[in-house]
């Protein structure tokens, strides 16, 4: 499944990019999943979706302006790819500060449209990093950045991890001893707080101090302990991460 978001204030745009995006639905094999957007700021509360490709008008006459919007959803986000569309050609400078990965001009050709969201398609099929995971319900295969944490559970371990369909956090449950789903995920740039918990980096807010004691602060508002002797190795393994930040932002 892909996610879409389609950023202008004019309906008739966003009405020309989502029947493009229809039509190469069943040509390019995947579920397309399309979300319309009238300004910069709707888009930036709604980022907990997910969004893979994200159409944005670089100039929208009220509110953020769409290189705005970019540099907002960069400080979170690093992999979601971004196509600008503008009927100013001297704008598209602006784009290179936010990795933009393409300019399209107003009118909007529909061929360069399809070519251009084609081969967007296949930049996040190729970043796609499915690991497959042996749980006490069955076989799973999980993208590794949909995945929050696993923590200890006496002799099993729980792992949790976000829900596309739902939009929820979810969890399953592993024989695994946690500490040898830490030399699996070593690779991934996991980090163990404490004896009890495993993290995926990427979805580390920030490192805080409550009661002089460090703790994680997830995206999902979770706080967990970090033990006073590994607060250096956590701080290593986050530093390291800050370039492969993810698109998942939960609420």
């Amino acid at each position: 499944m892909i996610r879409v978001a389609i950023v202008d204030d004019e309906r008739h745009h966003r009405q020309v990019i989502r029947h493009n995006i229809d039509y190469l639905e069943n040509v390019i094999d995947e579920n397309i999943i399309i979300r319309e957007f009238e300004s910069g700021e709707a888009l930036l509360q709604s980022l907990n979706e997910g969004f893979h490709i994200i159409f944005l008008d670089q100039m929208m006459p009220s509110g953020l302006s769409g290189y705005e919007t970019a540099k907002q959803i960069r400080k979170t986000d690093k992999s979601v790819v971004i196509i600008f569309f503008t009927a100013i050609r001297e704008l598209w400078e602006d784009g290179y500060s936010v990795q933009a990965f393409y300019y399209l001009t107003k009118p909007i050709e529909e061929e360069k449209l399809r070519k251009v969201f084609g081969r967007a398609v296949n930049k996040v099929r190729e970043e796609r990093n499915p690991v497959t995971i042996q749980t006490m319900s069955g076989l799973h295969v999980f993208d590794i950045r949909d995945i929050l944490y696993l923590k200890k559970n006496q002799r099993y371990t729980d792992l949790y991890y976000f829900d596309r369909e739902t939009g929820e956090v979810m969890t399953e449950k592993l024989r695994t001893p946690i500490k040898t789903a830490e030399n699996r995920f070593a690779e991934y740039d996991f980090v163990r707080p404490h004896i009890s918990y495993l993290v995926n980096s990427i979805h580390i807010k920030r490192i805080i101090e409550e009661n002089r004691d460090k703790c994680l602060e997830l995206v999902t508002g979770e706080k967990i302990y970090i033990s006073r002797d590994r607060v250096k190795s956590v701080y290593e393994v986050v530093m390291k991460s800050l370039d492969k930040r993810t698109y998942l932002v939960f609420p």
